[in-house]
């Protein structure tokens, strides 16, 4: 008798582990895709798996990602019905938040709603949130992040003269890249089935690298014809300020972008054969090979 208690007891507990476990084998997040290359700023389902990502607070806005889901459920028949119920899953939105490295809770988490739906034994692309608007506010403060046009009006815009001449005899350092402490988006999916009953997949959990600077390339606008006069590279960014490891040049904003100036005027100095230094005003139209 004790003997079968214990039998009993243990596939009452089989049963319980696997109905817990069911949602999470089912239904989940496989991992996150490269972002997406411009114009057409679409992911598919064959694309690189993001290993983790950067975001530089400087510009970014959010940190928005593409999500492989999958649902592995089948079919179930009941045959005493004599129908047989499709467990496709409809998510209805999504669950956000992100910690520290040692996890302790940045901002508060967030929730979005939309609805996709997933076939059964299929998988799909879910664009989402990974860092929302909120978080990246809070930790560019913390940090002391600088937007560009805070940068632009603390460092730049005071060597403007009263008549919009830039004196560029004073040293304008451009911004540094600085790095932070690793944090990681907590994601999670939920929503129900077609026979309604309620799904969410396990947490996952992505790795972030956040920074200041390190998505603007600043090669360009060392020299002031370029900076202001100088036209940006053509390349677009799908997601600007967050990068999930593809290419680090087309992910990057041209400092240009941020840097032009219509209309500016700039003091220079100038040296003759003997050496001697004299001011020159120079413009766009002193400029060439820039407009």
């Amino acid at each position: 008798m004790r003997v079968g208690i214990v039998t009993a007891l243990a596939l009452v507990a089989a049963i319980a582990a696997s109905s817990c476990v069911e949602n999470e084998v089912t239904f989940l997040v496989e991992h996150m895709k490269v972002q997406p290359s411009p114009p057409n700023c679409v992911s598919s389902t064959g694309d690189e798996v993001a290993a983790s990502g950067y975001i530089d607070l400087s510009i970014a806005k959010d940190f928005f990602g593409y999500f492989y889901v999958s649902n592995h459920a089948m079919i179930r028949e009941e045959y005493a019905n004599l129908r047989a119920e499709t467990d496709g899953i409809v998510i209805d939105g999504m669950e956000v938040y992100v910690v520290s490295y040692d996890g302790a809770l940045i901002g508060g988490s967030e929730y979005y709603e939309y609805e996709r739906f997933i076939p059964p034994e299929s998988s799909d692309i879910v664009p989402g949130v990974v860092m929302p608007v909120s978080v990246v506010a809070e930790l560019r403060d913390s940090y002391s992040c600088a937007t560009p046009m805070e940068w632009w009006q603390s460092d730049v815009q005071p060597f403007f003269t009263d008549d919009g001449i830039l004196n560029t005899n004073e040293t304008i350092e451009l911004p540094t890249v600085e790095w932070f402490d690793t944090i990681y988006g907590k994601v999670r999916f939920l929503g129900h089935t077609q026979g309604g009953s309620e799904v969410e997949t396990p947490e996952f959990s992505f790795l972030i690298e956040p920074c200041c600077n390190c998505l603007i390339n600043w090669m360009n606008c060392i020299d002031p014809c370029e900076a202001f006069c100088g036209d940006p590279d053509d390349s677009e960014t799908c997601h600007v300020g967050a990068s999930t490891g593809g290419d680090w040049e087309k992910e990057a904003v041209d400092c240009r972008e941020i840097m032009q100036f219509p209309g500016a005027a700039w003091e220079t100095t100038v040296y003759d054969i003997f050496g001697t230094p004299s001011t020159l005003t120079q413009t766009c139209e002193d400029c060439t090979g820039t407009s």
